[in-house]
């Protein structure tokens, strides 16, 4: 389906998202099932989704530099042009020489994106929209392919509010209505609460699973913030 160019039909999205809900649950480490559908959720209006299941992809599988430069292209559908280019300069000097063109074209437009953001936040959709989604599956086919005729007709993956982020040290973990868990957060001088919602399904990077017994342990949150020095876990990553 997706070979077919389905990801930008969307009568087809809940159908293709429930095929590749189940080939996860077949088999977890099956890395490609989560690319394919960070695509569809991000299609789908679910950008934040999206960006957990590509981060999922690319943790099964870090060496694939197709999936890390899809992880760029996620990135900047989240608004998060920084990690984008992160990863983007340093496919810039893979020693595939179409990744390479790749990652230094998509880094001149994510470069593009973050000034404008920078200079101008009222700008950032316009900017925005000069991005290619171009995005490479199993190193040929194409998720989302730019125009070969036309130069501004590309298929954009759609633009989201974006998640926030957070580095610190997990002080405790409170499990005491579960599934939810409470995690009390030391970032700089600011003490956060950040509430899990389902402790048994939540994406967790760096450990095998979720634990309330996690201590003195140095974290990384996307989040959805909820008021001051409080959110909604949307993944951890242990570190």
């Amino acid at each position: 389906m997706s070979r077919e160019g389905s990801f930008t039909d969307k009568s087809d999205l809940p159908e293709m998202t429930k095929e590749l809900e189940t080939a996860i649950a077949l088999d977890p480490k099956f890395a490609d099932s989560y690319m394919l559908l960070a695509f569809a959720y991000s299609y789908s209006g679910d950008p934040a989704k999206g960006l957990l299941s590509m981060q999922k992809a690319v943790s099964l599988n870090p060496r694939n530099e197709n999936y890390r430069f899809n992880l760029a292209q996620v990135y900047l559908n989240n608004q998060k042009p920084d990690q984008a280019i992160a990863i983007l300069r340093v496919l810039r000097n893979s020693s595939n020489p179409e990744v390479a063109q790749r990652a230094a074209q998509s880094l001149t437009q994510a470069e593009e994106f973050q000034a404008a953001m920078q200079a101008a936040p009222a700008a950032n959709s316009v900017a925005f929209q000069r991005l290619s989604a171009e995005s490479a599956v199993n190193g040929s086919v194409q998720v989302a392919k730019t125009s070969t005729t036309k130069d501004d007709d590309v298929h954009m993956l759609p633009a989201q509010p974006t998640p926030k982020f957070l580095k610190g040290t997990l002080i405790t973990v409170d499990c005491s209505s579960p599934p939810s868990a409470t995690l009390t957060v030391l970032s700089g001088a600011k003490t956060w609460k950040m509430q899990v919602a389902d402790s048994k399904h939540i994406l967790v990077m760096g450990a095998d699973e979720f634990s309330c017994a996690w201590n003195k342990q140095k974290v990384a949150l996307n989040y959805s913030e909820t008021g001051d020095a409080a959110g909604r876990v949307i993944s951890i990553e242990v570190q």
